[in-house]
């Protein structure tokens, strides 16, 4: 099995992995990776059979590629808890903070080399056939990157 070795740095406000690798003196490098947190949206009225719904194939295939970091299913929408501090003052609120037609079920933290890689990941996931998958673009919470702009609207600076 060959060596590994790993890092973390920031890039243009991206967080990037590199990995190299040696094998009998060789040294290769691992194309820049991006991570994506891709968040799993079903309808409320969505009945898949458990077998439409069961993501196994899938995380084996990602697992496989190198392309899966970590991922889990979330409780219902009945358990949420909502926090917030507006204005200074204290709010918690526990079920559902707003009726929606569809709720994150899961999420997945990808990484891969580029969007479209992430797309692909995205659009082989059992539940596209019945709900949803966004995966976003992670960004440090330090070392440059974006940030949020006047109006709410993400800025890259």
């Amino acid at each position: 099995m060959p060596a590994v070795a790993r890092g973390t740095l920031s890039f243009s406000g991206l967080l990037v992995r590199r990995a190299v690798s040696r094998v009998f003196g060789e040294t290769r490098r691992k194309e820049m990776m991006v991570r994506y947190l891709m968040l799993v949206r079903v309808p409320d009225d969505a009945s898949p059979a458990p077998q439409e719904a069961d993501p196994a194939v899938w995380l084996a295939e990602v697992l496989r590629r190198g392309q899966h970091l970590t991922g889990e299913r979330l409780g219902p929408p009945s358990d949420t808890t909502t926090v917030n501090r507006w204005d200074g003052t204290l709010a918690v609120t526990h079920g559902p903070f707003v009726e929606v037609a569809e709720h994150v079920v899961g999420f997945d933290v990808l990484e891969v080399g580029t969007p479209e890689e992430a797309v692909e990941v995205a659009a082989g996931h059992s539940v596209a056939r019945f709900g949803a998958l966004e995966p976003r673009e992670l960004w440090p919470h330090t070392g440059g990157g974006r940030r949020v702009a006047a109006g709410g609207r993400w800025d890259r600076r």
